[in-house]
C-alpha cells in the first residue's frame, strides 16, 4: 500500500523544510557538472568538517580591487589565509571564477575577458571515463582527482594535484 500525505499543508511545510536544509548546505567538492565557484556570486568550498574555507578575498589592508582564491579557516575572524593561487597575479574585479576546466586543468579566469590569473600545473590528461574533481579537505589540503564512477559508486579515486605539493609561506599542523 502505498503512503498518501492527507494533509496538503504537513506536505508543503516537508517540502518546504527539504529546500531549505539544500540551500543551506555546503559542500567540499566541485567538478564539471556543478560548476565553477565564482566571486560575484560570493560562492565557496566548505571542508566537510567545517575547517577550510576555499573563496575569492582582498586582503586586510590591501588594495580593495585585488582579488585572490586562496584557502583560510573556516569563520576565524580576522581571516587567517594559509594558501593562494594567483598571488603572482590578482584579479583586479570580482568576476573571478575558480573552474575544473574541460581540459581537466584547475584555472582562475576573469570571467569577463577570459584571461588567465591561475592555473595549476596538472601533467595527467582528463580520461573521458572518469570524473576529474576538486575536493577541499578538512587538512586545507585542496585536492585535484580522477574519480571512476560506475552507478553512482566510486570504484577508484587518483590524485593528480594538490595544494600540498605548491606551498606559500604558511605551514599548517599535522
Amino acid at each position: 500500500m502505498a503512503f498518501l500525505c492527507s494533509s496538503p499543508l504537513l506536505f508543503f511545510t516537508m517540502f518546504m523544510l527539504s529546500f531549505i536544509f539544500l540551500m543551506c548546505y555546503s559542500t567540499d567538492t566541485m567538478n564539471l557538472m556543478n560548476g565553477p565557484i565564482k566571486d560575484s556570486q560570493n560562492e565557496s568550498l566548505v571542508s566537510a568538517g567545517n575547517r577550510f574555507e576555499l573563496g575569492f578575498f582582498t586582503p586586510e589592508g590591501s588594495s580593495p580591487n585585488k582579488r585572490y582564491l586562496g584557502i583560510w579557516y573556516y569563520k576565524v575572524s580576522p581571516k587567517i589565509v594559509v594558501w593562494v593561487a594567483n598571488r603572482d597575479k590578482p584579479l583586479l574585479n570580482t568576476n573571478g571564477v575558480f573552474v575544473v576546466s574541460n581540459d581537466g586543468q584547475l584555472k582562475v579566469t576573469d570571467e569577463e575577458s577570459g584571461d588567465m590569473h591561475w592555473r595549476a600545473n596538472v601533467s595527467s590528461r582528463l580520461q573521458p571515463s572518469v570524473t576529474r574533481e576538486v575536493t577541499l579537505m578538512d587538512s586545507g589540503n585542496l585536492v585535484l582527482s580522477d574519480v571512476l564512477y560506475s552507478r553512482g559508486v566510486v570504484l577508484s579515486r587518483t590524485h593528480v594535484w594538490e595544494s600540498f605539493l605548491n606551498p606559500t609561506d604558511t605551514f599548517l599542523p599535522a
